[in-house]
């Protein structure tokens, strides 16, 4: 039987001892991800943490003082994780909140879930995280909820568009939309068409949870690949009219008043 997998997630700042947890969970007999040893040289780490975080059967919260409300790519970790925590039934275990010391979370769901306290003793709270992945059956629903949407839009952060979005509507026969706009999803629905002359359109490829595709303008080719998750976009972004390349997170919105191309989500 395949070891479950436990995806570790923390800051920075509490490296030393998430190696120490690392280490006792591995003696434990899990197979965890834990970016210092699973990432290998040259990969993207940002798609390849998302990729993780979807196949692994529990996800690990670590917190401290000192990390507990910093900013970064740890807050989007454990965003992630509720997400997927979200389509679990009641009573199913997937994320498992860990304390280094007396913090208080600053996600307030997460404030919900029972805390391993690593403070209180560090060998009989790990046994409980230990017993927890070894011996709790993991949930049926737990990946298969990732998938890629046909029944709303993809929305960027307006930050990265200069107080622009960028919306993506994927459609059931394989053509995927683009169009920048400062309107809301709701607003922009009835005019995200293949037959709106603004809009850019494309041809896309999902092979798992991975998604490629690629977006022509007049003015040229703006190609796409990365990670579909539950209810986000992990894509990385490059621009054959000026060479530019960045990672964004699209967001998932539903829209219930799509016009003409109306169809159901593809599972």
């Amino acid at each position: 039987m395949a070891r479950k997998q436990v995806f570790l997630s923390y800051a920075k700042e509490d490296s030393r001892r998430v190696r120490r947890l690392y280490n006792m969970l591995i003696k434990g007999g899990l197979d965890v991800w834990f970016d210092e040893k699973s990432l290998k040289p040259g990969d993207s780490w940002k798609e390849v943490a998302v990729k993780a975080i979807h196949s692994s059967d529990y996800f690990i919260a670590v917190l401290s003082s000192r990390s507990v409300n910093k900013r970064g790519f740890v807050q989007r970790e454990i965003r992630e994780a509720l997400d997927i925590l979200d389509t679990y039934p009641p009573g199913d275990v997937y994320l498992i909140p860990v304390r280094l010391d007396r913090c208080s979370p600053s996600h307030k769901r997460l404030k919900g879930l029972n805390w391993v306290n690593l403070y209180r003793g560090w060998k009989d709270e790990v046994k409980k995280i230990i017993n927890v992945c070894l011996h709790e059956p993991v949930s049926a629903v737990k990946k298969s909820r990732s998938r890629l949407h046909t029944d709303g839009v993809y929305q960027s952060p307006t930050e990265h568009y200069a107080y622009r979005y960028y919306y993506l509507r994927f459609l059931s026969d394989k053509t995927v939309l683009a169009v920048s706009s400062d309107w809301s999803p709701a607003n922009i629905a009835p005019y995200f068409t293949k037959q709106n002359p603004y809009v850019s359109v494309g041809k896309y490829s999902l092979r798992g949870l991975e998604l490629c595709f690629s977006t022509r303008r007049s003015s040229g080719i703006i190609e796409y690949n990365g990670l579909v998750g539950e209810k986000s976009l992990m894509l990385k972004k490059h621009s054959k009219i000026n060479g530019h390349r960045d990672i964004h997170e699209f967001k998932f919105k539903k829209v219930k008043a799509l016009t003409p191309d109306n169809d159901k989500s593809e599972t």
